[in-house]
């Protein structure tokens, strides 16, 4: 599961919480060769010194002095020459309009202006003095200011011979030109302006490109009708399955973008953020994390499968393995100590009795994962264990009344889904039918996934209108610096409801925690390193909710060794919590379970399996053999062991932590007693932080 979080702003006193190769220059080329048979009979005009007639446009206007004519052969031939052949060269590359030849016949007059200073005709040297005398810009430079002229332009340098030879004689040949007062200037390079008209059209190819990519793996997409259909016909082609992977978190990007812009706000306050595996296979979830304002959270969702299903006509789960999520029961601040500041605030903003209330509120819907993922018979069997093994009779009456309550849970909520399928079915039949959306197997997952959304949806918003509520108590409480007994108890009860409509929400979320103990042992402590304080009420929901996900595992995959490295992951989490209860419980006697060493070896083991990069490992079916193989090593020979063992660890560490009460304090606030405390103890009015 690839979960998802993000850093936000710290949180303050108002914020509420719950547990939570630059291309060849075309500068020179044409399409048509009438240029390049003008300039070939000027050449030949030279050489058999007759004088060619000029087009005036072309003649430079700047006053000249007499001109020298040079002998055929000499430098300024060899560089003509040479210009000839950059734009015999260039006429094949180039690809360009009329406009832009029109332009490159301008700059290709001005390169080859040396020539035409050659012909001894004093006519042609005249005419120029005859026009535009008194315009400024047509008068003679100085030798002193053509030597500056260069420096003053643009940085641009002459496109001239780079050999040493053809540099002597250029320095020559300027020098006898100054001395004639001629205004001969070196040939511009027109690269940088011809790369600013490529620009455009550069820009433009590559965005075409892209897109031309992009169409190519929606084509792919669309094709497979499921990311699940996705991985079965690319996973193989490393390539193509990475360039769909860069195409599917792109494609999300692009609907979260559209989602700030219909909400009206930014990145900055409404993050997201996917973190998690790498690993091809791996899904890719998305948190909003809209910091103190969290109802933009809930709003954030409902717009992002709204303009999914729009776009796409299926639900993102199904297209993409994408699910968006609010940050629910995670608390807030972007590091350890903000985070703990939070979950502290949380905490003391409930009196002892609604702590009790939370811890059984919580405990049970993480016994609902595993509830929600047993057949009836494996539920029965699971109860039975575990009250078996609790001695105290109080203990084990309040131990059935919360697996009662997980029963019970369960019910509701398979009750509300299976009305919303038979609701969505009806509504969606003609829909999916235009869309040719029918799978492979008997149910259709799309709606299932659709009846997920929606309810997930729907509690969100019954969590919603429950903030506002507290939100406001709590704004008036602080207002007026007293709360009442009364208020105290509204502020409980504000509290866990909004718990429990976050923790039912996540009962639909695809592969959520129902609880913020699991969320901060995973999430925050093992893949964030935030080393968030848990106790041992959070560590076993953590263990619970690590257990039905294993579970599920196990009996969804008929393959052994598939059910083996498919659940690796959810043991090796139990086992980390077990541990940790362990190290930090270890003088009160808690005991590790008999299997717990052996069943950590064993997962960390098939994780190697799992995300294995070698040749021998690539498919599912050599590392479903390989599981199965070292599964045997350990003297596992059948699922149904495989899940005993599990179930064994679980049970008894639920028996041990149910006896035995949590001596961990809150955390503290400043030394001070709060307000939640004062009011638990006191009927009276009393002072608020």
């Amino acid at each position: 599961m690839g979960t998802v979080l993000v850093s936000r702003k710290p949180s303050t006193a108002s914020s509420l919480s719950i547990f939570t190769k630059r291309k060849p220059t075309r500068g020179f080329g044409f399409n048509s060769s009438h240029v390049m048979a003008k300039t070939a009979n000027r050449q030949q005009a030279v050489k058999n010194n007759k004088v060619p007639s000029y087009d005036l446009s072309q003649i430079s206007m700047r006053p000249q002095a007499k001109l020298t004519v040079n002998k055929p052969g000499d430098a300024y031939e060899q560089e003509a020459d040479k210009v000839a052949q950059q734009v015999v060269q260039r006429q094949k590359k180039s690809q360009q309009g009329e406009e832009e030849e029109k332009l490159q016949t301008k700059s290709l007059a001005n390169g080859i202006t040396p020539i035409i200073q050659r012909a001894k005709s004093s006519k042609k040297a005249k005419a120029p003095k005859a026009s535009g005398s008194k315009n400024d810009s047509n008068k003679v430079e100085s030798p002193k200011q053509k030597e500056k002229a260069p420096e003053a332009g643009t940085s641009e340098k002459p496109e001239a011979d780079n050999s040493k030879a053809e540099d002597k004689k250029d320095a020559a040949n300027k020098e006898k030109a100054s001395e004639a007062g001629t205004s001969k200037k070196p040939e511009a390079d027109n690269s940088k302006a011809e790369d600013k008209k490529d620009a455009p059209e550069k820009k433009k190819d590559k965005k075409k490109k892209t897109e031309n990519d992009n169409k190519n793996y929606k084509e792919m997409v669309n094709k497979a009708g499921s990311w699940d259909k996705v991985k079965k016909n690319y996973l193989k082609d490393t390539k193509t399955m990475q360039g769909l992977i860069k195409f599917r978190k792109e494609e999300v990007g692009s609907i979260i973008n559209e989602v700030r812009k219909s909400l009206e706000t930014d990145a900055q306050n409404l993050k997201d953020i996917a973190p998690g595996s790498t690993d091809l296979t791996s899904d890719y979830d998305v948190t909003f994390d809209g910091g103190e304002n969290k109802s933009l959270e809930s709003k954030a969702v409902k717009e992002f499968n709204k303009l999914f299903r729009e776009r796409w006509g299926k639900e993102s789960g199904t297209i993409f393995d994408t699910n968006v999520y609010t940050t629910g029961h995670m608390p807030t601040g972007k590091d350890k100590e903000e985070k703990e500041k939070d979950k502290g605030r949380t905490q003391w903003q409930m009196t002892k009795e609604g702590e009790k209330k939370s811890d059984k509120l919580l405990d049970e819907m993480a016994l609902l994962k595993i509830r929600r993922n047993m057949s009836q018979s494996q539920w029965e069997k699971y109860q039975k264990n575990m009250l078996n093994g609790i001695k105290d009779k109080n203990t084990k009456k309040e131990t059935e009344a919360r697996l009662k309550k997980a029963e019970q849970l369960h019910q509701e909520s398979q009750k509300e889904f299976k009305n919303k399928i038979s609701k969505l079915s009806k509504e969606h039949k003609s829909l999916l039918n235009k869309l040719k959306s029918k799978l492979k197997n008997k149910k259709n997952q799309d709606t299932e996934m659709a009846a997920n959304n929606q309810l997930y949806e729907s509690y969100l918003t019954k969590g919603e209108e429950n903030l506002t509520e507290l939100e406001a108590l709590r704004t008036e409480v602080e207002k007026q610096q007293i709360r009442t007994k009364e208020q105290a108890k509204k502020l409980d009860d504000l509290t866990l409801k909004l718990q429990e409509m976050r923790s039912k929400a996540l009962v639909f979320a695809n592969e959520a925690y129902h609880t913020g103990g699991a969320v901060e042992h995973v999430v925050l402590n093992q893949q964030m390193k935030q080393g968030i304080s848990i106790n041992n009420n959070q560590y076993l929901q953590s263990i619970n909710e690590q257990t039905g996900f294993a579970v599920e595992q196990i009996n969804d995959h008929k393959n052994m060794g598939m059910a083996l490295w498919k659940s690796s992951k959810y043991v090796d989490r139990l086992c980390d919590a077990i541990n940790n209860i362990h190290k930090n419980h270890k003088e009160e006697g808690f005991k590790q379970p008999e299997k717990q060493k052996e069943m950590s070896n064993l997962a960390k083991e098939l994780l190697d399996i799992k995300k294995s990069k070698e040749e021998k490992l690539a498919t599912d079916k050599q590392k479903s053999n390989a599981a199965k193989k070292l599964a045997k090593d350990y003297k596992i020979n059948s699922k149904d062991q495989y899940l005993k063992d599990i179930l064994t660890m679980n049970t008894e560490v639920n028996q041990q932590i149910r006896e035995k009460t949590d001596g961990e304090k809150k955390p503290k606030q400043g030394g001070k007693q709060s307000p939640q405390q004062q009011a638990s103890s006191s009927n009276v009015a009393s002072k608020s932080r």
